[in-house]
């Protein structure tokens, strides 16, 4: 069943039950112990008589009377120990025919109670008194309306501020209680704001509390949600960017084949170039879905490769790249140097690199790839002696499907994503990537990854 109580009313109702419960159990309490107080354990100095004992013929001790001892208090008497409380009337139903009242070992003429001045309704309490090495009776008279109204006083006080005590209490409770939870419903009026267009929104964290680190995992549960939104309308836009033309391309060429009969050479013609832009959207998605793939690092599988190896292996595979235009590829590196990483998308990276380096290189150039450690991090260059970039475009060449010469980059089957998913493999794998370049003097592009110890 819902619970249809807000937090701070249910707050306010568990902390007044408590408040109720304490002072129900502290009320009760004192309540006892002052009448035990009252009744047994205090001695009044004006209401003492020292007890006249003689010893009987049978040798057992009576008290024949009551005198006065003064203004004296209970340290003053010895050590007192109560014997047993009565009221006048319970002493003269314990009254023998003779006179004589028997309490406990001790014997009371009925006649010394005269000397204890006690109306009807007063209680007389006797001690077993010492004085010294001498054991004697103390009584101690005291009316007993008297410490009834004490008590019923008591009572009244004790339910008087009881009740006053529990508002005031639920009061400052539910006031505290609100004035604590206020940050909660600025967060929920501010999460109610917050939509698809205004992710960017986060939630104002004033205190490092239970709720400051509630708006704090909110705020960090934002920022993927705005990550995921972003890429998914990146991925969107980039691919109806880059689709647009070769599907154009396409259903022109289709439209053109159906408009009227061609001979087979012209088909042939059509049918390729339908199939050279086909081929060009396949490498544009399968580039797209891994830089979407590609955003953490939570599908890669790291573990500690060897970058000489890695270099080595794959300058053996560009050199086929490089026979077409007798470009040689050469390889500098004098340590092998480890770092923490998915092989498949490193060799991505590096591959992408040096097939721009060839791409851009003229007939008969070079490329240098070398291997070397610097500021605690493997770098990793590749320069070539090609055409260069000029200094207006090398800000924008990371971005995604960016081209300095599209005309070129087209004919050739570029989409301005290589450099894109170079730059974000480099930022998964902790390390950044960096270009130098020169119009007709060629480009260098470093890219350098934290180092590892080849153990781990």
């Amino acid at each position: 069943m819902k619970n249809s109580l807000s937090i701070k009313s249910r707050l306010t109702i568990w902390y007044l039950l408590i408040c109720v419960a304490l002072i129900g159990v502290f009320s009760i309490a004192a309540y006892f112990l002052l009448s035990s107080g009252l009744r047994g354990k205090t001695i009044h100095p004006w209401d003492m008589r020292y007890a006249q004992l003689q010893e009987t013929n049978e040798g057992q001790d009576i008290i024949t009377g009551f005198s006065e001892l003064g203004q004296h208090s209970r340290g003053d008497s010895g050590q007192a120990t109560v014997m047993r409380s009565y009221s006048r009337d319970e002493l003269f139903e314990l009254s023998s025919p003779e006179g004589i009242i028997s309490i406990d070992d001790i014997l009371l003429e009925e006649a010394a109670l005269d000397d204890l001045n006690m109306s009807e309704d007063y209680s007389i309490w006797f001690y077993s008194d010492v004085f010294g090495n001498t054991t004697g009776v103390v009584a101690v008279t005291r009316s007993a309306n008297e410490v009834g109204t004490i008590l019923v006083t008591f009572s009244r006080v004790l339910l008087i501020i009881g009740p006053a005590a529990l508002v005031i209490a639920g009061l400052l409770g539910y006031f505290l209680i609100k004035r604590s939870l206020r940050p909660v419903q600025a967060m929920a009026s501010t999460a109610r704001e917050i939509e698809e267009h205004n992710l960017n929104k986060r939630l104002e964290v004033h205190s490092n509390d239970e709720l400051g680190y509630l708006a704090s995992i909110f705020n960090r549960m934002l920022k993927r949600l705005e990550d995921a939104f972003h890429r998914e309308r990146q991925f969107t836009a980039d691919a109806s960017h880059e689709l647009r033309t070769p599907l154009a391309v396409i259903q022109g060429e289709a439209t053109l084949a159906l408009n009227k009969d061609r001979n087979v050479d012209e088909y042939r013609k059509s049918m390729e170039n339908i199939y050279q832009e086909t081929e060009s959207m396949s490498s544009v998605l399968k580039r797209l879905l891994f830089l979407a793939r590609h955003e953490d690092n939570k599908q890669l599988e790291f573990e500690t490769l060897n970058l000489k190896e890695l270099l080595g292996e794959l300058i053996s595979d560009i050199e086929i790249l490089c026979e077409d235009k007798s470009i040689r590829c050469q390889l500098h590196a004098m340590d092998d140097l480890f770092v923490k990483g998915d092989r498949v998308s490193l060799r991505e990276l590096f591959f992408n690199l040096i097939d721009n380096a060839v791409r851009y290189t003229p007939q008969g150039g070079e490329i240098l790839v070398t291997l070397s450690r610097k500021d605690g991090d493997a770098c990793v260059a590749v320069k070539d002696n090609g055409i260069g970039i000029s200094e207006e475009h090398l800000r924008h060449i990371f971005k995604r499907f960016y081209r300095v010469d599209k005309s070129r980059s087209r004919s050739e089957g570029g989409a301005g994503l290589g450099l894109s998913i170079c730059q974000r493999i480099a930022e998964i794998h902790g390390g950044t990537i960096e270009v130098e370049s020169k119009v007709g003097k060629g480009s260098t592009f470093s890219v350098f990854l934290p180092l590892v110890d080849s153990s781990s």
